[in-house]
């Protein structure tokens, strides 16, 4: 099989299942957005090589590198929620109780040392089932995630894990502000 008929049978499944579920295709991407946060299904690849898909998670009051609210996909690099497929299924049977932000983890995610997923000997079925499974774990425990991904959380977990990094620093000044903001707001009404 090549790329594109792997993207081709993915495309599919992806339009038909995930935008049922409120996703837009951006790129080869998939996002959804509530209230506060972005759910990307990100699609590794680099050039004809295809290394898997990363769930990415940020919330879209948090600046990009340029500064700016972030009005289409996040890199995986400056997110602080990215996980493959199966850690996140372990993370959301565990509990959320039992993670721990590591922002080293999200280099490992994005394909730096990973193999390419071997398309070539793989049949439309075996395509087929392995986009089904990656759209279920999304459907499920990636959308349950999102639901309870909030910024108090993503604060405790900066703070209590984070390695002091530039990007965990704005990433804590964006939620602080963020916060108490909201506290304002509703106090005001």
């Amino acid at each position: 099989m090549t790329h594109s008929e792997f993207n081709e049978i993915y495309y599919k499944q992806a339009d038909e299942v995930l935008r049922n579920h409120g996703f837009w295709r951006q790129n080869s991407h998939y996002v959804k957005q509530n209230d506060t946060e972005f759910f990307i299904i990100y699609k590794n690849t680099k050039r004809t090589l295809f290394f898997g898909f990363t769930f990415v998670y940020c919330h879209t009051f948090m600046k990009n590198l340029d500064g700016e609210y972030p009005d289409k996909i996040m890199l995986p690099q400056v997110s602080p929620f990215v996980f493959n497929p199966s850690d996140l299924k372990k993370l959301m049977r565990d509990g959320l109780n039992n993670y721990r932000y590591d922002y080293e983890k999200i280099n490992e995610y994005v394909g730096n040392g990973n193999l390419p997923i071997d398309l070539e000997n793989m049949s439309e079925k075996d395509a087929s089932d392995f986009i089904d499974n990656i759209l279920k774990l999304a459907i499920n425990q990636g959308l349950e995630f999102l639901k309870e991904l909030k910024p108090e959380f993503t604060l405790y977990q900066l703070k209590e894990f984070g390695k002091d990094l530039w990007i965990e620093q704005n990433w804590i000044s964006d939620i602080e502000k963020y916060i108490s903001e909201k506290k304002t707001f509703a106090n005001n009404v």
